[in-house]
């Protein structure tokens, strides 16, 4: 894994924790390893981007994804595999919480 410690861009600080936050939940070693591997492939992305990881959404994941398979790659998880990673940014303060855009009825029960 010394690899990915070296080359997950915006994201390099946040392979050790990552790590533990995966071991204390369970996940197997084979597990962990692939889904740190997401964590360096999304970081190098940021990197290429030019944004940080606080930058990191829903939304970029998604591009981050879009642009691997079009990249040809074979092994893409899907959004669904990246909310482990953005669930750890988060509680670890690195990405912010999800912007909740209020609904239309949410709007008009406010007035």
């Amino acid at each position: 894994m010394a690899g990915l410690r070296r080359k997950a861009g915006a994201l390099a600080p946040q392979v050790e924790g990552y790590r533990a936050w995966l071991a204390e939940r369970g996940y197997t070693t084979l597990t962990a390893r692939n889904m740190l591997k997401d964590l360096g492939q999304v970081g190098l992305w940021l990197s290429r981007q030019g944004l940080d990881a606080a930058d990191l959404d829903e939304g970029r994941l998604k591009q981050h994804l879009c642009d691997l398979r079009k990249s040809g790659r074979r092994r893409v998880a899907g959004p669904r595999g990246m909310v482990p990673l953005l669930t750890f940014l988060r509680e670890a303060g690195v990405v912010p919480a999800p912007r909740v855009t209020p609904s239309s009825a949410e709007v008009l029960l406010e007035r």
